[in-house]
């Protein structure tokens, strides 16, 4: 095997030996052979084409640590990872660029969206609930996990009064971690039984209460929904009323459909 110098090296693969240090300590590009009396580091030929792609993958900024995973998989299922890296990636920068427009009307005091505002009268009523706190990248996970088990747990309660939702106690971000109730409505009958199994889940008493909704499009992001949510904090602010701990979105489903979609979600602020 041919080894070349790190001055070499860098001058093949265009990468410096400020990174090519950083990514030996990372275990991305690690030397061939380092020299036990003067320390230098040798790298072989066959490392030029694995230093490369190190840094493509980071000029596309894919973090170090997944990186060294992409290293480690066959062609197929590398590209098949950076494929979807980079899928995340678009759709982040459409939910920051709504996240914009949003920040830019609200700094120069336009509101433009108009909603109508819904108020209900809702009953008491039990809610089997699961209590998390998660960061946005856990939060798909843990939505899935809570449906799947919550609502095959129990008869479902009729109407929009069954319709599951989710509860926001706290921003849900990458520096912040909620926490998130998932909340299944079931008849006020409803035995503890229903959860012996479930030892995350707790089954409680919702009190009767007034709430106001805005209906939303199933497909909204975050960003999208925040116009709705300050129409929502004004109406409280306007008529002297005071909210319930957490912001909830209600998730209306057709169960008609295999398997059941969402079709609209109720942007919703319960009431004292």
């Amino acid at each position: 095997m041919s080894l070349i110098t790190i001055g070499e090296f860098s001058h093949r693969t265009r990468l410096s030996p400020k990174a090519l240090r950083l990514y030996d300590q990372l275990g991305l590009v690690v030397p061939a052979r380092v020299d036990a009396i003067s320390g230098y580091r040798l790298y072989s030929a066959e490392q030029v084409e694995s230093a490369r792609l190190v840094a493509m993958l980071r000029r596309i900024g894919m973090p170090l640590s997944q990186i060294s995973a992409v290293l480690a998989m066959p062609p197929g299922q590398a590209a098949a990872a950076v494929a979807d890296y980079w899928q995340d990636q678009e759709a982040l920068a459409c939910e920051r660029k709504e996240l914009v427009r949003y920040l830019t009307g609200k700094l120069t005091g336009q509101e433009n969206a108009m909603y109508e505002i819904e108020m209900r009268d809702t009953p008491a009523r039990k809610l089997i609930t699961v209590t998390k706190h998660v960061y946005a990248a856990e939060m798909e996970a843990f939505i899935d996990d809570a449906r799947r088990r919550l609502l095959t747990a129990a008869p479902r309660l009729a109407g929009y009064l069954g319709a599951p939702f989710v509860t926001f106690y706290g921003e849900v971000s990458d520096d912040s971690d909620g926490p998130v109730e998932f909340c299944r409505p079931v008849s006020v009958d409803t035995s503890e039984d229903i959860i012996a199994s479930m030892p995350d889940a707790q089954l409680r008493t919702e009190p009767a209460h007034d709430d106001i909704s805005i209906r939303l499009a199933p497909d909204l992001s975050w960003p999208q929904m925040l116009p709705a949510f300050d129409a929502l904090s004004k109406w409280v602010t306007e008529h002297h009323r005071e909210p319930r701990p957490g912001l909830r979105q209600v998730y209306l489903v057709n169960l008609e459909a295999m398997p059941p979609e969402v079709v609209g979600i109720d942007m919703t602020i319960a009431l004292k």
